[in-house]
């Protein structure tokens, strides 16, 4: 199986665990120090299906979350992200004014949603007994164990459904992530039409721009970047997404060397004497 799954084992086998889930994913791609570094966020809510006040406590019917991840998964590679909860954290998450406080017993944080009607309250517990289960060298189980010790007691019952996230990382949570190719784009080995970063290293007056700048968006998908003043003396650059994506003239060292007021670089060809509005001066 190629896909992400999830479901709930149940305490007694053969009965229903009677809950809704809610899930929500954030894939962030970052640079750190020169490579690009990728993480899955994954956070899953359970919610009781009956609202009476006699019904069964999630812990009692559910026994554990099973998520699937169709790769190999080192335990390295997991983390609880219970202990980075807090007030702005929260409420980034569900995208709402929120408050958010910690049990100081028990594993768990409680959440009032002030722009939530659906599930203004919940509980956010840690993923404190986690197991994983091998399948066939091809995917992962991650089982996130449930116990009554990690849910509010009895009279914090109006918080019971429970959310619980973690972090995914490694190399194929990186390999979510792949670059595209397009032969109208300003930078084709870097970007596709998705992607809105791009920055320039360049070298001017004998000098090193110091890591690679941000470059604004211009006209029809194209960046620019102004470079000092270099009184006709060549400069040499190469451009990058700020991850591990480089167009560097086809080869480490090459790089783009030109002079002149203006250069636009496409489909590793420069063209002088191209302004930032994309109309070429007589």
């Amino acid at each position: 199986m190629k896909s992400f799954a999830l479901w709930c084992d149940a305490k007694n086998a053969g009965e229903s665990t009677g809950v809704k889930v809610l899930m929500n994913f954030n894939l962030w791609a970052e640079a750190e120090k020169g490579e690009s570094h990728t993480v899955l966020d994954v956070g899953v809510m359970l919610i009781p299906e009956e609202k009476s006040s006699k019904r069964k406590q999630i812990c009692e019917v559910v026994k554990s979350i099973s998520f699937y991840c169709p790769f190999p998964l080192e335990k390295k590679n997991f983390e609880n992200l219970f202990p980075k909860m807090d007030n702005k954290t929260v409420g980034a998450i569900f995208n709402s004014p929120c408050n958010y406080t910690k049990n100081d017993i028990y594993s768990v944080g409680y959440v009032t949603l002030y722009g939530d009607d659906a599930y203004p309250k919940f509980a956010i517990c840690s993923c404190d007994n986690v197991q994983f289960e091998e399948i066939d060298d091809k995917g992962t189980i991650v089982k996130i164990m449930l116990t009554n010790t990690m849910f509010p007691p009895e009279s914090d019952r109006e918080y019971e459904p429970i959310y619980y996230r973690f972090r995914l990382s490694g190399m194929f949570v990186s390999n979510l992530v792949a670059s595209s190719h397009s032969k109208d784009w300003l930078l084709t080995s870097a970007f596709s039409r998705e992607e809105v970063t791009a920055k320039v290293n360049y070298q001017a007056n004998g000098k090193w721009s110091g890591g690679a700048q941000q470059m604004e968006a211009s006209c029809g998908g194209w960046y620019r970047y102004t470079i000092p003043d270099t009184a006709g003396g060549q400069v040499r650059m190469a451009f990058t997404d700020g991850g591990s994506a480089w167009d560097n003239n086809g080869g480490q060292g090459k790089d783009y060397r030109v002079s002149g007021g203006s250069v636009a670089v496409a489909g590793g060809q420069m063209i002088t004497d191209v302004t930032p509005n994309c109309t070429i001066r007589q």
